[in-house]
């Protein structure tokens, strides 16, 4: 991977600014969700717990819900109050929490799906995350990420860019049950997907 901006933006009143109606609005029309939403939902099983990092204004939680995908409990956490308050007025149905994704409030072996949706690309320790997403998946439960593929999408709040290749070695400290994929028409995404083995011992 690598590094394309020295300066990181992603603070909190950054994210804070993403909490209105037109940014919500503009978020559940975007083809770009629409395609990895349609893929990621193939992956969670019926009855599973799942836990959605970055989970913003509850979309992903939405997409499921329109698809009326059987699912035991939704969880998601934000570092954005704002964020939280939304998905929390939009879904009270489910779990919403504002929390460190490097440091997730949350037992071992918790959730049977952990997502980190467009999130990689916008923090400093990636790999921390990737840990902390494995310590709190279930064994033969599935850790998916995606991220923009670093030939197109640019933002100012990007600090890192990925390949598929590096999307894979990010995912191979974790896991040998690795799936990646580039989805939308123009392969404008990263999709991956980790089976947690059996053991979901911390990499040393």
């Amino acid at each position: 991977m690598e590094r394309v901006t020295e300066e990181n933006i992603n603070t909190k009143e950054y994210w804070d600014g993403f909490a209105n109606d037109a940014y919500t609005e503009a978020d559940r029309n975007r083809g770009g969700n629409i395609c990895r939403f349609s893929n990621i939902v193939e992956f969670i099983p019926p009855n599973a717990k799942v836990l959605d990092v970055g989970c913003l204004n509850g979309n992903l939680y939405n997409f499921i819900q329109e698809k009326r995908r059987n699912i035991n409990s939704f969880t998601g956490i934000d570092l954005s109050e704002k964020l939280i308050e939304l998905a929390a007025t939009r879904f009270p149905e489910q779990a919403w929490k504002v929390a460190d994704c490097h440091s997730l409030p949350f037992e071992d072996n918790s959730f049977d799906v952990v997502t980190a949706l467009e999130i990689i690309e916008h923090i400093e320790e990636p790999e921390k995350l990737i840990q902390e997403m494995m310590r709190v998946t279930r064994p033969n439960g599935s850790v998916i990420i995606t991220t923009p593929n670093n030939n197109f999408v640019k933002d100012a709040a990007h600090i890192w860019s990925y390949s598929t290749t590096d999307v894979f070695n990010l995912l191979s400290e974790i896991s040998k049950n690795i799936q990646i994929m580039k989805i939308c028409s123009t392969d404008r995404y990263i999709l991956a997907r980790a089976i947690i083995e059996f053991t979901n011992d911390l990499p040393t």
